[in-house]
């Protein structure tokens, strides 16, 4: 059963990572004056998350084993990301960059994603962009209402 899903052309995915990759370039060669180290940083530490992913799929097709073998590099890119963002309040290139990064990213999943029918609770992939509809506020309760409070 398919359930509406067609996954992505192997070329495709590997078009998208080398944008992907080119971004993270172009974002650690961007001015951003005393962030440009954390930039580089995070474009190292992606590369090496793709060539690791790449090599222990290939050699262990278990996603679960290679994902926690990933994690802790995974854990310094969130943590480089998280400083880049303090970094992105004070200067506007940092927040220019960091935006156009995120931009590209979002992007290139967004092509990746795009043939799966919606994906609940993540707005925009495979929906055409719409957000999903926020919960109405509970009303609230008139006195007398069977309430006993004392």
């Amino acid at each position: 059963m398919n359930f509406g899903f067609t996954p992505p052309d192997p070329e495709k995915i590997l078009e998208s990572m080398d944008r992907i990759k080119t971004a993270f370039e172009n974002a650690a060669a961007a001015d951003t004056g005393a962030a440009q180290p954390l930039f580089q940083s995070l474009s190292d530490k992606f590369n090496k998350v793709i060539s690791d992913g790449m090599d222990m799929a290939s050699q262990n097709p278990n996603p679960n084993q290679v994902m926690r073998s990933l994690m802790p590099v995974m854990m310094e890119l969130q943590k480089t990301v998280m400083q880049l963002q303090r970094m992105a309040q004070t200067d506007s290139r940092v927040a220019n960059t960091l935006s156009d990064l995120e931009e590209t990213i979002k992007g290139e999943v967004q092509t990746l994603m795009g043939s799966l029918p919606g994906i609940p609770g993540i707005p925009g992939i495979g929906r055409g962009g719409k957000p999903p509809v926020p919960p109405k506020p509970p009303k609230p309760k008139k006195p007398g209402n069977g309430s006993f409070d004392l």
